[in-house]
């Protein structure tokens, strides 16, 4: 019993006495100016050297906030210095007795402000489709929302042309794609988003081909005028594309013409055949290759 009563005064009597030790402080910015924007690559944290009894240490060791105001009112020219005060600490009531020293390393923090923008920009997706053999993607591969909103630093708005969304694969593919994907802040701390991600969806159909003929040729681009035709005045050929594309097609669907802008340029009357096609097709085994023009 003896000893238990000796330690307690030993722990009484250490802490009471006076000892010095270095917190750190919180950095709080107050009264920012509106319509500006500190950067966040600021010092967020200072030493401060403190004094007080033991038990006060320890109770503010424990569980006190210690943090530093910093006012940068009426500041809007960067870098603005701020020479920091000890009369600016605020420290818990708990622990008012403590008595602040001085600032350890440095005593003067430097904040880099700018003007807030704000910006709409693209999105670009990172969505790698391996479709399976005979399969097609129909329309490429979509987002939705195609734009994301940006709030922050002029130079970081100006410089930031497009957001990226994670990345995300997908191999053997045979059946339609969706799901919603995350957006990637290229500054976490400066830019805000007004949305964190987007949708996005793949059209994916089976591969068909299929043979048009009877097609009619156009002569385009001919001056006013001048009545021209080609000889023959058909061709045929086959497409290939999406199931669901091909077999709602018919041939009025396909454009094909000749350039008279190139007979002009060369002279030459026997044209190759140029196809337009609704998107997502491809054309091959045209015939035949080429055509004669007429003038009528």
């Amino acid at each position: 019993m003896i000893i238990i009563i000796a330690i307690f005064i030993w722990l009484y009597a250490v802490t009471e006495k006076q000892y010095e030790h270095i917190f750190q402080a919180q950095v709080v910015l107050i009264n920012q100016p509106k319509d500006y924007v500190v950067l966040k690559n600021y010092t967020k944290k200072i030493g401060v050297q403190i004094q007080g009894s033991g038990k006060l240490l320890l109770r503010a060791l424990i569980n006190a906030k210690i943090e530093i105001n910093v006012d940068i009112a009426h500041q809007t020219k960067s870098p603005i210095n701020v020479k920091l005060n000890l009369n600016n600490l605020k420290l818990p009531a708990s622990t008012t007795n403590l008595t602040p020293i001085k600032f350890v390393d440095k005593d003067t923090l430097v904040f880099f402000i700018e003007p807030i923008h704000t910006k709409e920009t693209l999105i670009n997706h990172e969505i790698h489709i391996q479709i399976a053999l005979g399969y097609t993607i129909v329309g490429g591969i979509k987002v939705q929302p195609q734009r994301v909103l940006l709030t922050g630093p002029q130079r970081l708005i100006e410089e930031t042309n497009f957001i990226v969304t994670a990345d995300l694969k997908f191999e053997n593919v045979v059946s339609d794609v969706s799901g919603e994907i995350e957006l990637i802040n290229p500054y976490p701390l400066d830019l805000s988003m007004d949305i964190q991600s987007t949708k996005y969806f793949a059209d994916v159909q089976l591969l068909e081909e299929k043979e048009f003929l009877d097609i009619s040729i156009k002569v385009l681009n001919a001056p006013i005028g001048v009545q021209a035709s080609v000889l023959p005045s058909t061709l045929s050929l086959k497409i290939k594309g999406g199931i669901e594309i091909i077999d709602s097609m018919n041939k009025n669907d396909i454009l094909a013409y000749v350039d008279y802008g190139e007979y002009k340029i060369t002279g030459e009357i026997f044209l190759l055949p140029y196809i337009e096609l609704p998107a997502d097709l491809t054309y091959f085994d045209i015939s035949p290759d080429k055509f004669e023009l007429k003038f009528d």
